[in-house]
């Protein structure tokens, strides 16, 4: 679990926020991240993806939250 949201959550997150002051600066700024199906809470998924899903719902969180903080510049 921990390997698959260092990679799919908080990697995302130390890149993104290692950007955020070029990204604030920018005149269009964009993150783009890849996430799935995978990652909606209406899916059951099963134990096989018991860390994957979760990881890509917590992604398209962030990466929502990132497109509200980035709508105003």
């Amino acid at each position: 679990l921990r390997t698959v949201l260092d990679t799919n959550v908080f990697g995302v997150v130390r890149v993104t926020n290692a950007l955020l002051p070029l990204l604030l600066r920018a005149p269009a700024p964009r993150v783009v991240n890849v996430s799935s199906n995978m990652g909606s809470l209406t899916l059951r998924t099963g134990p096989v993806m018991a860390a994957y899903a979760p990881s890509k719902t917590m992604l398209n969180a962030l990466t929502t939250q990132y497109a509200r903080r980035l709508a105003d510049t």
